[in-house]
């Protein structure tokens, strides 16, 4: 991960590989008990992410927000079953949403907006049944939202879609959804 992203560069490398700090001491890695925080967002990394982050056993989040991260986001996504957050607005990703990301069973929040992704959000959103936050506004995903993509989202409290090309109705089960507080369409 240190390697592609553009080492040299970083605005806040410390410790970064120092094999006698331990990586829970490298500058935006937070390690409680056993789960792993990776957050070093507007820290001008670039270059694309690498499959192996997804790999880390015990992460919960991961906020790689304002960079200039490019390429699609790895299908390996699917591993990381402990993630709760995934923050990676704010860079260059480019391509469809991997369907593996639909098969995360404690994610929370998802952040992908202010990217380059296109394609359609897949049916299988549904399966994501703790999340809190869906937002890929700002992207040039397109096609349609539907129904069955709502159901079982009933801890959903903001659903961000805008500046996209979706087109037709709002699905009526969006409107049932009984924490939803912020829709942008």
């Amino acid at each position: 991960f240190y390697g592609s992203g553009g080492v040299g560069v970083w605005t806040d490398s410390e410790g970064w590989l120092d094999i006698k700090k331990g990586h829970c001491n490298w500058s935006g890695i937070k390690c409680l008990n056993e789960t792993i925080e990776i957050s070093v967002g507007d820290n001008k990394l670039k270059g694309t992410l690498a499959p192996e982050i997804f790999m880390i056993p015990h992460l919960t989040e991961i906020w790689l927000k304002t960079n200039t991260l490019s390429g699609t986001i790895p299908s390996s996504v699917g591993l990381a079953k402990d993630l709760e957050w995934l923050v990676l607005e704010n860079n260059k990703f480019s391509g469809s949403i991997p369907d593996e990301l639909y098969n995360l069973p404690k994610i929370q929040q998802i952040w992908l907006g202010f990217n380059k992704i296109t394609g359609n959000i897949s049916p299988n959103l549904s399966q994501l049944t703790t999340i809190e936050v869906f937002g890929v506004m700002r992207n040039l995903m397109s096609g349609t939202l539907h129904s069955e993509m709502f159901s079982n989202l009933n801890n959903l409290v903001e659903f961000d879609v805008v500046y996209n090309g979706f087109v037709g109705p709002l699905p009526a089960e969006l409107f049932d959804l009984p924490n939803l507080e912020y829709l942008w369409f």
